[in-house]
């Protein structure tokens, strides 16, 4: 969903106004809003959304792993899992089609090859990872995953 079109300001104008009228209700807007993202990303290309929840749930439960162990090595250990894996998936997104194309460039071969870049990636996954830093620096208790999947 592209920002000037008439698409988003139907959808702007219907999930603004309830926005607000919900913030009151914490639990219900959050449920709201975390909807109203969701559409709004599938709206590019459904099967992302997979993808954005799964790198939801691995960096929440990872930065609760974090917060509860009691040993600098385990959490260490978990923090280099979660970084491991939000560069990992970013790193496969950004550099695939790139190591590929100069992959079949240098062999003279002609794969087909075409990562599709999830809109938002790059930003999402430095997020996600400073989220993850924070906690294992004791600069933030982790959110409840209802909030952090919000943020």
């Amino acid at each position: 969903m592209l920002f000037p079109t008439v698409t988003f300001a139907v959808f702007f104008m219907i999930v603004l106004p309830v926005s607000w009228a919900l913030m009151r209700y914490q639990r219900v807007w959050r449920v709201w809003i975390l909807l109203a993202s969701y559409v709004f990303y599938a709206w590019w290309d459904w099967h992302f959304v997979f993808l954005l929840f799964a790198s939801t749930i691995v960096n929440h439960v990872l930065a609760v792993a974090i917060y509860r162990s009691r040993t600098v090595g385990a959490r260490k250990a978990f923090l280099a899992l979660a970084v491991a894996f939000d560069i990992g998936l970013l790193g496969y997104f950004k550099y695939t089609n790139f190591f590929l194309s100069t992959a079949d460039n240098l062999a003279g071969t002609s794969w087909l090859t075409n990562v599709v870049l999830p809109v938002g990636i790059s930003f999402y996954t430095f997020m996600a990872i400073s989220y993850v830093v924070d906690t294992y620096r004791g600069e933030l208790v982790p959110a409840s995953f209802a909030r952090f999947a919000v943020f």
